[in-house]
């Protein structure tokens, strides 16, 4: 009999312990937050990882609860000071940067582009700008992903050259 209680009581204790491992497929908590800036929006949840799917020719990356979708945004990176108005589009690069300049009168206008450490990685070229705009491509997709810097000279009639710098991204 002692044999039997034994037994039942080890029994019941083994059933316990397999039903207290046993964790559901749910979220435990409620708290979280969704949070949108012009970059994009993140929304996660407390014990989530926030990870995005990631896609690139056939292959797929996804991980955590929620699978957003990685969404690019284009913007114009502008430069408006002593007369001189530049625009560059889009923004993140990923085939080609535009440059849209404006002077006040024939002043020449040259673009490098350099690496976040300050090595230039192409000339864009020298461009004679006539006061009316001029506009300028450059194809970026053989340059690596990555952060640069556009810096653009404007040498008016004095002889003494104005500078501008502005960062970007290049995401082919």
């Amino acid at each position: 009999m002692i044999k039997h209680t034994a037994l039942f009581c080890g029994l019941i204790l083994a059933c316990a312990q397999l039903s207290s491992q046993s964790i559901g497929q749910k979220v435990i908590s409620s708290g979280g937050t969704f949070k949108s800036t012009s970059a994009g929006s993140l929304t996660f949840t407390i014990g989530e990882t926030a990870i995005t799917t990631l896609k690139k020719d056939s292959s797929i990356l996804t991980q955590g609860f929620e699978q957003g979708t990685l969404k690019r945004k284009s913007s114009i990176a502008s430069i408006d000071a002593g007369g001189v108005s530049i625009s560059m589009y889009p923004v993140p690069a990923s085939t080609f940067i535009e440059f849209d300049i404006q002077t006040p009168g024939n002043e020449k206008v040259s673009i490098t582009i350099h690496d976040i450490l300050g090595n230039k990685v192409c000339e864009v070229g020298d461009i004679q700008s006539t006061g009316y705009g001029t506009h300028a491509l450059h194809g970026v997709s053989g340059i690596p992903d990555g952060v640069y810097i556009a810096i653009i000279s404007v040498t008016g009639e004095s002889g003494s050259p104005q500078f501008f710098s502005r960062r970007f991204i290049i995401n082919n």
